[in-house]
């Protein structure tokens, strides 16, 4: 069990370096400059801070080396958050699952420190609506972790992040270890024959998905449908007006190479006609919609 003071002395040896790639990632997915300051509280223990600290909307888990780590994810931060990258509050938007959409982002950041600071061992991210991750018993997480607040800034405005840290015990490496293997042994795959052509060469994931971002993506906007007989069509001329399916002032479809990827409406930019996004269609829906 690593002691308190062990503790606090690897999380500031590593700790600048890992928050000036989530900085940098998530200037780039903003557009805009952000500061994370961190503030480590060295007096309160984790049972104390348990029974205290109010429930997050969303916690997220994940462990670096021999260490576990929580976050936990209020409304607040979430609600920013989202403002921040879609440049819109979240109104009632009842069609937007935030938690789905916050998990890709966060998946995001976590392939990024992944690539460039492999030395801090991360592995997959979890999240639950529990505090502790699903393999821990609150009555055995060990009182001498960490607490840290981060607070994230852009521009004027901050929001509020919490981290818990604790070395984990050899009882919870042998139970990945259990999960592991029976995750393994459930898994059944198909058979992968190799192609027929190519060099033999497997690029990693990250590296084709590199490649795709200059490849442009056509994106259409539908003002409405409508369905007529061909008798009907043949008699259409000049000044014939069509009733759409659209509702006046009812939001537009927007299509990114034949699929829905949001709604929005119509605005005017410099004398051009343009499309104000109002909506995204559930998150991984939209981005497996690219493909």
């Amino acid at each position: 069990m690593t002691d308190r003071n062990e503790l606090i002395k690897k999380f500031n040896d590593s700790i600048e370096k890992i928050l000036s790639v989530i900085k940098v990632k998530i200037s780039q997915l903003i557009e805009q400059d952000v500061d994370i300051k961190p503030d480590l509280d060295t007096k309160m223990n984790l049972d104390e801070f348990y029974s205290t600290e109010s429930p997050a909307e969303l916690y997220l888990h994940i462990r670096s080396g021999d260490f576990q780590h929580s976050y936990f994810l209020d409304a607040e931060f979430m609600n920013t958050f989202y403002k921040w990258i879609l440049k819109q509050d979240l109104q009632d938007e009842s069609g937007t699952d935030i938690k789905e959409w916050l998990k890709e982002t966060v998946y995001q950041i976590i392939e990024q420190l992944k690539q460039e600071l492999p030395d801090i061992q991360l592995a997959d991210p979890n999240f639950s609506d529990a505090p502790v991750p699903a393999n821990t018993n609150p009555e055995h997480v060990p009182k001498d972790g960490l607490i840290v607040t981060y607070t994230v800034s852009n521009n004027d405005e901050k929001i509020n992040i919490k981290h818990v840290i604790w070395s984990r015990t050899k009882g919870e490496a042998a139970m990945d270890t259990v999960l592991s293997m029976d995750s393994e042994e459930a898994n059944v795959h198909p058979v992968e024959f190799e192609p027929f052509s190519g060099n033999g060469h497997h690029e990693n994931k990250s590296e084709n998905i590199n490649m795709l971002m200059d490849v442009e993506l056509e994106i259409q906007v539908e003002l409405g449908r409508k369905e007529m007989l061909i008798k009907d069509i043949l008699k259409l001329g000049k000044g014939s007006v069509v009733e759409l399916d659209k509702a006046a002032g009812e939001a537009l479809d927007i299509y990114v190479n034949g699929n829905k990827f949001a709604e929005g409406e119509v605005v005017v930019v410099d004398d051009q006609f343009g499309i104000r996004i109002t909506h995204f269609q559930n998150y991984k829906e939209s981005i497996k919609s690219l493909a």
